[in-house]
């Protein structure tokens, strides 16, 4: 227990800051943002109160505390994020359009795979062998590109996946709601679907939420590669300024 309590405190002291300044540099903060936010908060509630969520053979919400809070939370919360999520989808197809998010749809695959060029260079960045183990990752980050998001780019293409999870996932669960209250027995089936469903975005929640920090990290690598390299030539500056003047 010690060595957890440790390592999620060893863990905070280095994301945090990285996290904190990269929010920091992007002044705008527009309500898009605010109700992006709602919703990766909101997706980590429902993760972690799925595995409390009980129900008695006659199909009613179990009486034991944590389960009857965890169930209904659960309920409560996805229809929130039921509404949230059909608004925040529709401001985003409404800016960007259905083509942006969804080329594949068109037959466009062209700036797709240039993204994926690009993030094939980690792989080769990372099994150069001229490096030591254990400055190899942050030479990684350092020297990494990613792609930035544009229309019919990776980035766009995730972010049409996860409203398209996210839509389906909460649409399952307000059915699956709607049934069970009305004691009907295709409830069961449902919530099967939906937690198939929800498998497919948990892995869609850690890969968006691991390219979204590995982007933090890349961007804080790079800040701290310039200021060495500022460092550098002011010292180089510096050396050659005192030379001359003995020269003098």
């Amino acid at each position: 227990m010690m060595h957890t309590k440790l390592s999620l405190r060893f863990l905070l002291c280095c994301f945090w800051p990285i996290v904190a300044d990269y929010f920091k540099s992007h002044q705008r903060i527009t309500r898009v943002r605010y109700v992006h936010a709602y919703v990766a908060l909101a997706a980590t509630a429902q993760f972690i109160l799925a595995p409390f969520i009980a129900f008695l053979p006659d199909n009613s919400v179990s009486h034991i505390g944590y389960h009857f809070i965890a169930t209904w939370l659960h309920m409560l919360n996805g229809l929130v994020l039921l509404c949230v999520g059909i608004a925040f989808s529709y401001n985003v197809v409404k800016r960007k359009g259905v083509e942006w998010l969804f080329p594949y749809i068109f037959g466009q695959f062209s700036v797709m795979k240039k993204d994926a060029h690009q993030l094939m260079q980690l792989r080769l960045i990372y099994k150069d062998r001229d490096t030591e183990k254990e400055t190899r990752m942050f030479r990684v980050l350092e020297q990494l590109q990613l792609p930035k998001p544009h229309p019919r780019g990776l980035a766009a293409v995730v972010q049409g996946l996860g409203i398209v999870l996210l839509l389906l996932l909460t649409i399952l669960g307000f059915f699956f709601f709607v049934c069970w209250i009305q004691n009907l027995s295709v409830a069961w089936d449902i919530i099967t679907a939906h937690r198939f469903v929800a498998i497919l975005f948990f892995f869609f929640y850690l890969g968006h939420g691991g390219m979204g920090l590995l982007h933090m990290f890349n961007q804080d690598a790079q800040k701290r590669m310039k200021r060495v390299q500022a460092d550098s030539s002011g010292n180089t500056t510096g050396t050659e300024s005192c030379h001359l003047s003995k020269l003098k």
